[in-house]
């Protein structure tokens, strides 16, 4: 049967997740979560299957029910019977994680910004951003920003750097305010870069609206940052605070970039309904760029 502590929650499109002992999440079907909530609910086979028949009208044996339950959920150490077996490894796209922040501090530290992630102020708030940035990149054009004779380089550091930090906040500040438990903010390499990242993992457990949120929270963050920068340009006349606007904002549009593992990944899986988007867009090319070839390959062998 099934090891304790696992949780089990509805998402949105009849998904389910199942999240297990040591924080990883399983996406399942509404048969799937309802085989898992048969087998928390009995503590035999006999009577989970007699429960499984009666609810979708089969006749399985026992045995028959128990090799279903080891096809559908083996491999993830969640059956008693495999507790100490080898689990699935899932493709991991963050590599030697350090924490800086643990999940208390950097739940404190993402305080002040948590009240502007409720869904109805949320979405008016990322629009009107999005108007003032497009107004100020119309009406200062980007050569303006990049005269480098007028920046101070270290004061530029300064000012961009801080906004890896602001961005993981938004993440953390979307967590709490959905009601959802988050972990620390630290260091890993994505692929070959240096980034920093935040545990927010358990936002598969919440609805798709609330995932977007959280997904789109730290670019939001840095919207609201760059936005102050300009305004201290506007009254000062700083060119090093413009410049550190349009690079703050070009850093955005790297994120939201959705082919890669990013926020705008994230957020174009959920609008599409997409799990495991990456690997099947690379099949998707695969098979594009496979049916060309051979149509070519074809054409040629004709001639």
């Amino acid at each position: 049967m099934l090891v304790k502590d696992l949780s089990l929650s509805e998402t949105d499109n009849s998904r389910w997740v199942l999240k297990t002992m040591d924080g990883r999440h399983m996406l399942l079907n509404q048969a799937s979560a309802t085989l898992v909530q048969l087998l928390q609910k009995h503590h035999d086979y006999e009577a989970a299957v007699q429960a499984f028949n009666l609810h979708f009208n089969t006749d399985l044996s026992t045995e028959t029910f128990r090799q279903l339950t080891k096809e559908k959920l083996s491999g993830f150490q969640i059956l008693t019977e495999e507790e100490n077996g080898k689990v699935q490894k899932k493709g991991k796209y963050l590599h030697l994680q350090v924490p800086f922040f643990s999940p208390s501090v950097s739940g404190a530290l993402s305080a002040p910004f948590r009240f502007l992630y409720s869904p109805r102020l949320f979405f008016v708030l990322i629009s009107i951003l999005a108007g003032v940035v497009a107004w100020i990149l119309i009406s200062y054009p980007s050569q303006q920003a990049f005269e480098w004779t007028n920046v101070n380089l270290l004061l530029l550091a300064c000012l961009v750097y801080p906004s890896v930090l602001i961005h993981e906040l938004g993440h953390i500040a979307a967590s709490r305010a959905a009601g959802v438990e988050h972990g620390e903010v630290g260091f890993a390499f994505y692929l070959i870069f240096p980034v920093l990242y935040s545990d927010v993992t358990n936002i598969w457990q919440v609805p798709k609206k609330r995932r977007i949120i959280v997904n789109l929270a730290g670019a939001t963050n840095e919207l609201l940052y760059a936005v102050c920068l300009f305004l201290i340009f506007y009254f000062t006349g700083n060119k090093t605070l413009l410049t550190a606007f349009y690079l703050i904002n070009l850093k955005i549009l790297f994120e939201l970039n959705p082919f890669v593992r990013m926020d705008g990944y994230w957020v174009f899986s959920d609008i599409t309904n997409t799990p495991n988007l990456l690997p099947k867009a690379n099949k998707l090319v695969k098979d594009v760029f496979g049916a060309v070839f051979s149509r070519s390959k074809h054409l040629l062998d004709c001639v």
